[in-house]
């Protein structure tokens, strides 16, 4: 079973550092010729792929696509440290 959820990926508010990203500003270019899902940042850790990014509003969304071939990813997923 293939797993696609929505997720937020930033929005304006202001984030942990105390600043904000401006979305109008986001680029994508870059982002969707390489866009790997990590776990926790961890680059050791490619759990699926995300597709679909787009800004709606002032939210920079984009679709997860688990590597359900993956048994880490699955895992995750399966023990809700991902919401499926």
């Amino acid at each position: 079973m293939q797993h696609n959820l929505t997720f937020i990926l930033s929005d304006e508010t202001v984030n942990s550092y105390g600043f904000r990203v401006l979305t109008q500003g986001i680029r994508l270019e870059q982002f969707k010729k390489n866009p790997v899902m990590l776990y926790n940042h961890d680059e050791t850790k490619v759990i699926g792929k995300w597709d679909n990014s787009r800004v709606e509003g002032t939210e920079l969304k984009a679709d997860a696509v688990f590597d359900e071939q993956d048994e880490f990813a699955r895992l995750s997923v399966a023990y809700g440290q991902i919401p499926a």
